[in-house]
């Protein structure tokens, strides 16, 4: 999540950004549907077609995150994989870095997707099957990828930017112990081809959509990818549908997806154990992103924000609460 200040609608500025590209202009009812998160996402149209403008300020994100993100994308891409294609500027850029009154931008556009987010369908066996087996694709593909340029973080780096954000906000003992035990225990398990490469961290339902047409799988928001064991994308996946889903098929929801996956590629006995070490792993990470978005306060600040500072702080203390415990397995 991004700092609470970049979180405000700014339309102004969207629109600066989105003169970049040849949208749309007699059709911007759909920028009232946008989304402001870790970036900035807002629905528009080019010659009719649905279109997302992603930005965030040069504070937020790094160009060379962008560009390895991108170049991963459009070689999933080559390869037949169902990622969002990237969209040219006017100038044929896949990108802009942009000079705003606001301060720095980058922005993206990327094409909409066919299909309905996993999210918004039933469950079916099936469908949890060829959720696990695209993933399990994703990372097949992973094990050959060799970036032209920039290259993402690695897991190591993301937990050391971690310890320095809970440093930088004075945040709790126990959480900054939690860093260091998982450095430390991480360092020990066994990295290869098999089981590590880049990831695409956010493998959840919201960003994984199902197109009943071609049965095809199409995945957006690559934008966490980093270098990690494959089965971090196991666990927030598997995360991601535990409580969505009726509670009667969540166990038949994992022994399908995981069976997709397999189908695809090999899971380790050994690997698969470390599936909640994996999950104390993203819980610290969010916690750190979350200390830092919500630091800054402000007088008179709107309802909505007061209410996603709460749902934040929840959400805060129930992590913060399994920090700091030796790892068993």
């Amino acid at each position: 999540m991004m700092k609470f200040k970049y979180l405000f609608d700014n339309r102004d500025l969207v629109t600066m950004l989105l003169e970049n590209w040849n949208y749309d202009k007699d059709n911007t009812k759909l920028l009232e549907r946008y989304r402001i998160s870790a970036n900035a996402v807002y629905p528009f149209t080019i010659n009719g077609q649905l279109h997302f403008l992603r930005f965030a300020p040069l504070t937020e994100k790094s160009e060379s995150d962008l560009l390895a993100e991108l170049d991963f994308i459009d070689y999933l891409g080559n390869c037949g994989y169902s990622a969002a294609n990237i969209v040219e500027t006017k100038r044929q850029s896949r990108y802009i870095n942009a000079n705003t009154p606001w301060g720095d931008y980058l922005a993206v556009v990327f094409k909409g997707v066919q299909g309905k987010q996993m999210e918004s369908l039933p469950y079916s066996d099936d469908l949890y099957f060829g959720y696990g087996k695209s993933l399990g694709q994703l990372h097949k593909l992973s094990q050959n990828y060799k970036p032209l340029k920039s290259s993402r973080s690695d897991w190591k780096q993301r937990l050391q930017w971690t310890k320095d954000t809970l440093l930088e906000y004075s945040a709790p003992n126990e959480s900054m112990d939690e860093v260091d035990i998982l450095i430390d225990y991480l360092n020990n398990v066994e990295t290869d081809v098999s089981n590590y490469g880049l990831i695409h961290y956010d493998f959840e339902l919201d960003n994984v959509f199902f197109n009943e047409a071609d049965k095809k799988y199409n995945i957006i928001d690559f934008d966490d990818s980093v270098y990690h064991w494959f089965a971090m994308d196991i666990e927030q996946a598997i995360d991601s549908f535990v409580g969505e889903i009726p509670p009667e098929f969540c166990e038949k929801a994992k022994d399908s997806f995981l069976s997709g996956y397999q189908s695809e590629m090999v899971l380790s006995i050994n690997i698969r154990k470390l599936l909640p070490v994996f999950r104390r792993y993203a819980n610290v990470y969010g916690y750190a992103r979350c200390l830092r978005a919500m630091h800054e306060t402000w007088d008179n600040e709107p309802e909505w924000m007061l209410e996603l500072r709460n749902h934040i702080k929840f959400l805060m203390e129930e992590r913060k609460s399994k920090f700091g415990s030796k790892i068993q397995l």
